[in-house]
């Protein structure tokens, strides 16, 4: 049987992603890059097959920091400040995109990682969505909720 990943920000690989890729960043140890390199990619793969358009997965029901969408793109938009790989910061865009062109000028409410519909909350609600967007516009100079990083 094949192992399977937790895909979300929380607990799995997109948290752990980010820590490795601070872990190198500091340390400069390629064993830190390639635990890096795999949360990216297992992280970049769970965000293909949730905008594909024959998913069959909840998450797109969730785009919340904690473990919806934009929590999945913070991996990718810190792996780009680090590492300088363009496609990483592309990918995320258009998740960006995917979210406007499903969400905001539809009737449908932004997908809130909570049950029953929208809330303000930072980590499972609109407040985290929002500043994912600020992310993808400043990244440098809004901070990511998700890892504690000097400023």
């Amino acid at each position: 049987m094949e192992p399977t990943y937790s895909y979300a920000g929380c607990h799995g690989a997109p948290g752990i992603g980010l820590s490795r890729i601070r872990a190198y960043d500091l340390l400069k140890d390629d064993k830190y890059l390639k635990d890096s390199k795999l949360s990216i990619y297992t992280s970049i793969k769970i965000l293909e097959q949730n905008i594909s358009k024959n998913n069959n997965s909840n998450i797109t029901n969730d785009f919340s920091l904690c473990h919806g969408l934009s929590g999945i793109c913070e991996i990718l938009l810190y792996a780009y400040q680090i590492l300088k790989d363009n496609t990483y910061r592309l990918l995320a865009e258009n998740i960006g995109l995917y979210g406007i062109e499903n969400y905001l000028n539809s009737d449908i409410s932004w997908p809130c990682g909570i049950k029953g519909g929208e809330t303000p909350a930072l980590m499972l609600g609109l407040a985290g969505i929002g500043n994912f967007y600020l992310r993808l516009v400043e990244s440098n100079n809004t901070l990511n909720p998700l890892i504690i990083l000097p400023h």
